[in-house]
């Protein structure tokens, strides 16, 4: 099944809102997704919801790994 556009635009809204900088932007990102959302079926949204908290965490992992690294090289050159 392909992604449609719909809920990629959806999916983006999302993260927005969860990465937002401030409470503003966070509530208009939220708006955003909602008024996207009303095309989507609850289904369709769960997912999406789903894949970003799963690329949220991804990323979050990856980040500490790349730390990790760093670090292990940084004492190597101690």
């Amino acid at each position: 099944m392909k992604i449609t556009t719909t809920e990629k635009l959806y999916s983006e809204a999302l993260l927005l809102a969860r990465t937002a900088p401030t409470k503003e932007y966070k509530d208009l990102c939220v708006a955003h997704a909602e008024s996207i959302g009303k095309e989507l079926t609850d289904h369709q949204k769960g997912l999406a919801s789903y894949g970003v908290e799963t690329a949220i965490e991804l990323n979050y992992l990856l980040d500490r790994k790349k730390m990790e690294n760093s670090k292990r090289e940084a004492i190597w050159k101690i």
